[in-house]
C-alpha cells in the first residue's frame, strides 16, 4: 500500500513506523571545548567497523520502541544476473530486515499499519524469493500492512527524527569499542521510551496532503 492511499485516521491508529540508521564506534563529537585563545583539538579515532540499527517505533506517547537490533555489516558476494560480475556489498539487505520483522513482537492482535520507505531491502527480492520467502507474506501473517512511502521523503517518517536522537547521543556517549557503542543504543532507546512520539507524527503530517474523503 502506497502512504497516499492511507486516511488521516488510520495513520493515527496502531501506527508503527521502522528504518534503518548506519553508526560507529567511535564517532567524533559534533563540538568541543577549549580554553580561550587555544585552538580546538577535535580527536580523530577513525571508524574500525560498519554496523546498522534497524528500529521501529509505534504512534505512542510513552514506551514507543517495539523493537530494535543493532549488528554488524558484514561483507557479501552479490552476482549482477546480467553481466555476471561479482561485487562486494557491506550493508543491511532484504534478509536482514525480512528477519527482523519475523522477530517483531506486537501488543495486540490488532490490525497494524507498518511506515517505511520505498527502499529495494523492504520488499521481497530474488534473494528472497530463491530461499521461498515474502515479505508481503509474512506482513500478512502478522496482521501488518506495509505502508510504502514515495522515494526520496524522509520527511514523511516519523523515525527519522528518532535517528536525530540516535546521531546526536552516539557522538557524545562512549562508543569506542563494540561493548561501549552497545550499552549507549540501549541507553539511547531509553531515551526514546520517554519521549512522545505522537508528536513525531504530528509534525510529519504537515507534509501529507489528503483530499476530501480523507484519502
Amino acid at each position: 500500500m502506497r502512504a497516499g492511499n492511507i486516511k488521516l485516521e488510520q495513520l493515527n491508529k496502531e501506527l508503527e513506523t521502522v528504518d534503518e540508521f548506519s553508526v560507529h564506534p567511535g564517532e567524533v563529537s559534533s563540538f568541543v571545548w577549549s580554553r580561550k585563545g587555544c585552538p580546538k583539538a577535535v580527536p580523530r579515532k577513525g571508524r574500525s567497523a560498519n554496523y546498522t540499527l534497524i528500529l521501529c517505533v509505534r504512534n505512542v506517547k510513552k514506551k514507543a520502541v517495539v523493537s530494535y537490533r543493532l549488528f554488524e555489516n558484514e561483507k557479501k558476494k552479490i552476482k549482477d544476473a546480467k553481466t555476471g560480475k561479482v561485487s562486494i556489498k557491506k550493508g543491511t539487505d532484504a534478509i536482514d530486515f525480512y528477519n527482523f520483522l519475523k522477530n517483531i513482537e506486537l501488543p495486540t492482535n490488532e490490525q497494524y499499519y507498518l511506515l517505511l520507505d520505498n527502499s529495494k531491502i523492504h520488499k521481497t527480492t530474488k534473494e528472497l524469493e530463491e530461499l521461498g520467502l515474502s515479505m508481503e507474506e509474512l506482513a500478512r501473517q502478522k496482521n501488518i500492512t506495509l505502508v510504502y512511502l514515495p522515494r526520496y521523503t524522509p520527511e514523511l517518517n516519523p523515525i527519522e527524527l528518532c535517528f536525530n536522537t540516535v546521531r546526536y547521543f552516539t557522538k557524545n556517549l562512549p562508543t569506542d569499542n563494540e561493548g561501549e557503542l552497545e550499552e549507549s543504543i540501549d541507553k539511547i532507546i531509553d531515551m526514546i521510551n520517554q519521549k512522545d512520539l505522537t508528536k513525531y507524527l504530528r509534525h510529519c503530517q504537515e507534509f501529507f496532503s489528503f483530499d476530501e474523503s480523507g484519502n
